[in-house]
């Protein structure tokens, strides 16, 4: 039911609109962590992509107005959702869309039309921040599990701590001068979980870690 409610969302242009007869794209057009391989996703994405020149950002929503020229948290899921199909521009979207803070680094809910900042701090951002970060540096998708693939030009040099993914995976990765020395991944569900590990300059290898056990690699 859901799948032909998407078919029947999904405009004569290809996009996916938050409800059939839509025009614009809006929050219900962000489905796509539930549905990475979507045929609408990468003409959602791009409608999803109006460049503000003046905030040096986007607005994925495509609506310029008073009270909603930028959503930050929408932004975020946009940059996450970059991230699940390894594209690098995800950095940038959430570059351009974190500098939106106060001076303690809380995020608001949107950016009103003079670039005022709304709603400091709003939770959902905030979650879709951390969301979207560590889905850029540790991203599972089926049993794919790529570990720090999909680093901006010039991070050579990365260690992360404790990432867990949706079902249940918690990664540790050390990279230094391009090359992985370190990984570690333990399974915290209670079901065995198929991983095939992409490291960056590696070939896929296939594992099956049982609940409650830890695969490691260090060189």
């Amino acid at each position: 039911m859901v799948l032909k409610a998407l078919e029947d969302n999904v405009d004569a242009q290809g996009v996916l609109q938050s409800f059939a007869g839509g025009r614009t794209p809006h929050w219900g057009s962000l489905i796509y962590h539930l549905f990475p391989e979507h045929l609408s996703r990468d003409q959602t994405l791009a409608a999803l992509s109006q460049y503000d020149a003046e905030l040096d950002s986007y607005n994925s929503h495509g609506v310029v107005g008073y009270r909603c020229r930028v959503f930050t948290w929408t932004e975020f899921w946009v940059a996450r959702l970059l991230a699940a199909v390894e594209r690098p521009e995800g950095w940038e979207r959430l570059r351009q869309c974190a500098k939106f803070t106060d001076g303690f680094g809380s995020i608001p809910e949107r950016v009103f039309y003079r670039g005022e900042l709304l709603k400091l701090p709003f939770l959902s951002a905030h979650a879709a921040y951390i969301w979207a970060l560590n889905s850029l540096l540790v991203n599972r998708q089926g049993d794919r599990l790529a570990v720090l693939t999909n680093l901006p030009a010039g991070w050579t040099t990365v260690s992360v701590e404790n990432l867990t993914t949706p079902d249940g995976l918690k990664v540790s990765a050390s990279l230094r001068e391009n090359k992985i020395t370190r990984v570690e991944i333990v399974n915290l569900h209670e079901e065995v979980r198929q991983i095939d590990l992409v490291l960056p300059g590696e070939p896929a290898e296939r594992i099956s870690l049982p609940p409650g056990e830890t695969f490691f690699r260090k060189s």
